[in-house]
């Protein structure tokens, strides 16, 4: 993590993000955090954070506010950050999980994976993902969204934990996931869609299992647009605690 501080009202947080260099072929950043006390000190962190991107010759920077963060809009927006996304935080207390006779009715296992894994997790995202980030952005085209997700299941190989589900051997889904004390993030996630039947089911399971494993809350970040999962997250009764705006500026 790098900051600009004014003083201790007023810091601005971001990180590099190489993950999105690989992609798009020029340096990234993300803003993580900012904090100021007045209109006029945020402008000043957004003009300083600017011009030290541009002597670090960093094209593209991202962040993600609260959606009832009025002044920090207008800041962004005055300094040609636009809203290319919409994302909604969800929870989920273990405490709250009910087996379901009906969903385990179905033939699903959940396993952990090999490397060899990978490359049908990497199809599954390539033809079922249209949501996220770089999806929505119009800047970028779908081949560009399709690698970034690609490199990112590379990532999240050695740095999370994987689980796959199977149907008769045949992988049909899995979860990325991180785990902090007894709370999960899942982190990517999808379904075969030759195995849409079995998409409720596998995250019965994947849910049921963290419950097993002693962990006793989920959080994870979906699309607003995608509503296939927003249902999926509300049939279990996960709680839409926070809907964030993600901006970017392009310097060129």
């Amino acid at each position: 993590m790098e900051e600009i501080k004014i003083n201790e009202d007023n810091v601005i947080t971001y990180y590099k993000t190489e993950w999105n260099d690989r992609v798009l072929g020029f340096k990234t950043n993300e803003i993580s955090e900012i904090k100021f006390d007045s209109i006029e000190k945020g402008n000043e962190l957004l003009s300083l954070f600017d011009k030290e991107a541009k002597l670090n010759n960093i094209i593209y920077s991202a962040i993600r506010i609260n959606s009832d963060s009025k002044d920090l809009k207008f800041i962004l927006e005055k300094s040609n950050y636009f809203n290319i996304e919409t994302s909604i935080r969800v929870e989920f207390n273990l405490k709250r999980f009910e087996e379901n006779s009906f969903l385990e009715k179905f033939k699903i296992s959940i396993e952990k994976s090999t490397i060899e894994d990978l490359k049908i997790i990497k199809n599954i995202s390539n033809n079922e993902f249209n949501h996220g980030r770089f999806f929505e952005d119009p800047s970028f085209n779908r081949s560009i969204s399709k690698q970034r997700n690609l490199n990112w299941i590379d990532d999240l190989y050695e740095k999370s934990n994987l689980l796959i589900g199977k149907n008769k051997q045949n992988i049909c889904a899995f979860m990325f996931y991180k785990t902090t004390n007894s709370v999960v993030n899942f982190e990517m996630g999808g379904v075969d869609s030759k195995y849409s039947h079995l998409a409720y089911s596998f995250w019965y399971n994947i849910i049921k299992k963290m419950k097993e494993d002693g962990i006793t809350n989920i959080n994870t970040l979906v699309s607003g647009t995608n509503l296939g999962v927003i249902n999926l997250y509300s049939k279990f009764g996960f709680r839409f605690s926070n809907t964030l705006f993600g901006y970017r500026k392009i310097r060129r």
